[in-house]
């Protein structure tokens, strides 16, 4: 029972108040970091994507990535749009803007979109034998077919570019989708950018998708960090995965 309560207790902190700066740019790296902003979106029924840069030193095992400093701020009968951008009101490089669909852009200066660019021909998103596919039940298991296309291999290679985060399907899912769980179909996307790709796919897992780009260093590869990340109800409240 106390189990419960503390987790709950911890939630809600961490929903209402101020997360802590690590330094200048960015905050710790933590899934639960993301929390308040994902509750935004969650509320309001609407995705997001988040593109930014960073120094990629924080990847050690599972760490998640740096990303642009924002506040956890209460809501007030505000719009989603306008609360995000309250959320990034400190952080002058950032730009928050909307789709006509809703969806909510968080994109920090001068970060090179060169790679969400990179034109795709076909990504299938076929799993299992051809005679029994299988659809896709997380949006990083959608985004291996997407880093795995030739386009973007290509890509990776002319410019020296290694890619990190989700890059392994897992376990094949069943061939019938449990009731109520979001799946994406076989069916395969053609001529769309990395970017469309990943708006595409999070339609079908709602929540937002992240692209952090960090510079080469001397001899250091550039790097992108790719992913999907969403609200998980539990008995003790929301968690982030």
């Amino acid at each position: 029972m106390l189990r419960h309560v503390f987790a709950a207790v911890f939630i809600a902190v961490l929903s209402l108040g101020k997360i802590q700066a690590q330094g200048p740019a960015y905050y710790a790296s933590t899934q639960a970091s993301l929390l308040p902003l994902l509750q935004v979106l969650d509320n309001a029924g609407i995705s997001a994507s988040l593109e930014f840069s960073g120094s990629c030193n924080s990847f050690v095992g599972t760490e998640f990535p740096e990303f642009p400093r924002f506040n956890a701020v209460a809501t007030n009968g505000a719009t989603p749009l306008e609360t995000v951008r309250q959320m990034f009101a400190e952080n002058p490089t950032v730009r928050v803007t909307q789709d006509a669909d809703g969806t909510i852009r968080i994109v920090q200066r001068d970060t090179p979109l060169d790679f969400l660019n990179v034109k795709v021909t076909r990504i299938s998103f076929e799993t299992g034998r051809p005679s029994a596919l299988r659809p896709i039940y997380s949006g990083n298991a959608a985004l291996f077919h997407v880093l795995s296309a030739s386009e973007v291999n290509r890509f990776m290679e002319d410019h020296n570019i290694q890619k990190l985060g989700f890059t392994a399907i897992g376990p094949l899912p069943p061939s019938t989708p449990p009731s109520n769980t979001p799946y994406l179909s076989p069916r395969p996307l053609e001529n769309v950018t990395v970017s469309e790709a990943m708006d595409y796919i999070v339609k079908a897992f709602p929540g937002i998708w992240i692209y952090q780009n960090c510079p080469k260093r001397g001899d250091k590869k550039r790097y992108v960090y790719l992913a999907f990340y969403h609200l998980q109800k539990t008995g003790v409240g929301m968690i982030v995965q």
